[in-house]
């Protein structure tokens, strides 16, 4: 891809009047690493017309930098410039780090659901999980989680009645 022209790159970029320095810089700090930056956009993304786009966001932050600092030379700027775009390739590539699912869930195996034992093994982790609980948060997570409606809960009542006395003698 041929290098596109400073001022195509700084099409979203205000600069100011009076401060021609900025964009003189900006332009030549443009020139010194956009072929760099077309090869790091290539190599991390495997699309080197991101390119365009990340200098644009880090051109924008060269200018907000030259006008807010003092005045740099070009070999300044591209160092400035490159540490932006820096800044902004990796901004992309964690935010394409997140997990992406491919396909429907149809394509998942079944086997989970399939496993007889899973109650078992469900109820034996619970207990491990709950072994060194204080009795009443046990209880109290028991009874939340449980998946006992109201009329089991009835017909329990004697199994809860032992638990609330357990728990409110101190044990």
């Amino acid at each position: 891809m041929p290098i596109p022209s400073p001022s195509d790159l700084c099409w979203n970029v205000n600069f100011a009047s009076g401060q021609e320095w900025i964009e003189a810089t900006a332009h030549a700090a443009i020139k010194t690493i956009w072929q760099r930056a077309q090869n790091t956009a290539r190599s991390h993304f495997g699309d080197e017309f991101l390119a365009v786009e990340m200098m644009e966001v880090a051109i924008e932050k060269l200018v907000d930098r030259l006008n807010k600092g003092s005045p740099v030379d070009p070999a300044e700027a591209s160092i400035l410039l490159l540490r932006f775009f820096a800044q902004e390739v990796r901004r992309r590539r964690n935010g394409n780090r997140r997990l992406v699912y491919l396909g429907s869930s149809e394509e998942l195996p079944v086997a989970a659901t399939e496993n007889p034992f899973l109650p078992v093994d469900s109820a034996l982790d619970l207990e491990v999980i709950l072994h060194d609980i204080a009795p009443e948060v046990r209880l109290a997570l028991l009874l939340r989680y449980s998946r006992l409606d109201g009329r089991r809960l009835r017909r329990s009542s004697e199994h809860l009645k032992r638990a609330f006395a357990y728990v409110a003698s101190g044990h």
